[in-house]
């Protein structure tokens, strides 16, 4: 091989007769084919070490493990998440680019993070970043890419640790923060002991609407949606208490969800003090894990009651679809009707569309193919004037006098 170098100044005048000096180096590297020595650049390269994606059709596949090993992060990923990356020698990667509005821009991903881990579990995928010297799962959900996602539920789980739903915080976690709570958002509550020992019958969980309509002022006492969320889920907890020793689970979502276990009254109230509202209203995935939730452990639980607290409908639009289909799934897994009973409350109740969805899946899911009818809707005006532990009860005791199946 002969190697040849060359050097070349340029020089040129800028305004004002200051003299520059370009050097420019020139190298070219002549390969001579009779010698027979290949170039390193001219040799393949290795192939990527990774764990087989999910063959078409299998998306509830759980994927697990470092960034430059699975190579989870395709570029059909990367697109859906609204982000570019550059690989690192040691199987990490950085992120270069963030696209506004994206999936990783809701998630506060930035420029210049450390990916060190991906999951992926369908739609969802869990980034492990190194921020400020911190390492962070960040949950994210993939945009759709033009065909709808189809979601459904995994059972049973392979592992109940790690499909857990995304950031799932407990008690102990969450009591720093409540020792630095100053006040409390409300004042003692007396107890409904009727109503709550008929609700202490059932495990009872909340999933809550945390998109940015929640904001709105129009509930009673000119409380924003989200406010008065916070009020009566703290009270629906401070009625239990007396029979549920471990607290209650409150799912909140939008873009992503987060579920935090076993809460309190306090830890609730420091809960809905400091959760940031943001864009989307995906139900469908939180709805599916908490009902997977119950269908792991229903051999030893007690029944299972979901009230789910939004203004409107799921969005983006396959979201509505991907509800319902949940619903339906779930209800083809029990073998009594009693085991499990969703009930919504639309908060705000100006929303049109949004009395539509709840009227199509409070009356219309067993001729789609649920096996059984386990959805309940109240409406707000019903909501304002009981509260949301008397609502429960109302929804349940008026269930067990319809035709269910």
């Amino acid at each position: 091989m002969a190697e040849y170098c060359r050097l070349a100044k340029v020089r040129w005048r800028r305004h004002g007769g200051a003299l520059l000096t370009l050097t420019l180096m020139m190298t070219t590297f002549l390969m001579v084919a009779s010698m027979g020595v290949p170039s390193a650049w001219a040799q393949p390269m290795p192939a990527p070490s990774f764990r087989p994606a999910d063959a078409p059709g299998s998306s509830s596949k759980m994927l697990y493990g470092q960034v430059g090993v699975l190579d989870i992060l395709t570029s059909a990923v990367k697109q859906q998440l609204g982000l570019r990356t550059e690989a690192i020698t040691d199987g990490t990667t950085n992120i270069t680019a963030v696209r506004d509005g994206s999936p990783a821009f809701q998630g506060g991903l930035q420029v210049g993070d450390h990916v060190t881990n991906v999951d992926r579990d369908g739609d969802l995928v869990a980034l492990t970043v190194q921020k400020d010297g911190r390492s962070k799962t960040i949950k994210l959900s993939l945009e759709a890419d033009g065909n709808p996602p189809t979601l459904s539920l995994r059972l049973p789980r392979p592992d109940n640790t790690q499909a857990k739903s995304p950031t799932a915080l407990n008690a102990e976690r969450l009591a720093a923060f409540v020792d630095r709570n100053q006040e409390p958002l409300l004042p003692p509550v007396v107890k409904v002991s009727e109503t709550a020992r008929f609700l202490s019958k059932y495990d009872v969980e909340l999933i809550v609407d945390a998109s940015m309509s929640m904001r709105k002022r129009d509930c009673p006492g000119f409380l924003s949606r989200w406010d008065w969320c916070g009020y009566q889920s703290v009270d629906l907890a401070r009625q239990l208490s007396p029979f549920a020793s471990q607290g209650i689970t409150l799912t909140s979502f939008n873009r992503n969800f987060t579920v935090y276990e076993h809460q309190n009254p306090q830890q609730l109230t420091t809960l809905f003090e400091r959760t940031p509202l943001a864009l989307n209203t995906r139900l469908a995935e939180p709805l599916a894990d908490r009902l997977n939730d119950y269908l792991v452990h229903r051999g030893s639980a007690r029944p299972r009651l979901i009230a789910v607290i939004t203004d409107g409908v799921p969005r983006p639009f396959e979201q509505a679809q991907m509800v319902e289909d949940v619903l339906i799934h779930a209800s083809k897994m029990i073998k009594d009707p009693r085991e499990l009973t969703v009930v919504f409350f639309q908060i705000g109740g100006h929303d049109v569309l949004g009395q539509e969805f709840l009227g199509e899946i409070d009356n219309k899911l067993v001729a789609r193919g649920a096996r059984f009818d386990i959805v309940q809707t109240v409406s707000f005006e019903h909501l304002q004037q009981v509260g949301l532990a008397q609502g429960l009860a109302d929804a349940i005791r008026s269930f067990d006098y319809k035709t269910r199946n």
